[in-house]
């Protein structure tokens, strides 16, 4: 009976701690706006993004990939090369993209 108590201690402490933590901030990840885009070759482009609150680095290159084709169609399907650093700001991403 001792064990069994810790045991459902230990279980609820998990369950809270799980239900804490969600996909709140991965539904609501999204391009405030574009600071800077520039080409600077055929393969080889330059942006400087704000996002809100994107904590996962996947789903802010997921945004990236698409704001790029849709200013630059003619990329089209080519594979694309992402290098990101932080900006100056919070939330605030440069990207440095090959694309190949």
């Amino acid at each position: 009976m001792k064990y069994s108590n810790y045991i459902i201690c230990i279980l609820i402490t998990m369950v809270l701690s799980v239900s804490c933590v969600s996909n709140k901030g991965m539904k609501n990840c999204e391009i405030i706006k574009v600071i800077k885009a520039t080409v600077e070759s055929n393969d080889s482009y330059y942006m400087h993004v704000e996002f809100n609150h994107c904590t996962s680095k996947e789903q802010r290159e997921i945004l990236i990939k698409e704001e790029l084709r849709s200013r630059f169609p003619l990329i089209g399907e080519r594979t694309i090369h992402l290098e990101e650093y932080l900006g100056k700001m919070y939330n605030e991403y440069k990207y440095e993209i090959k694309v190949e």
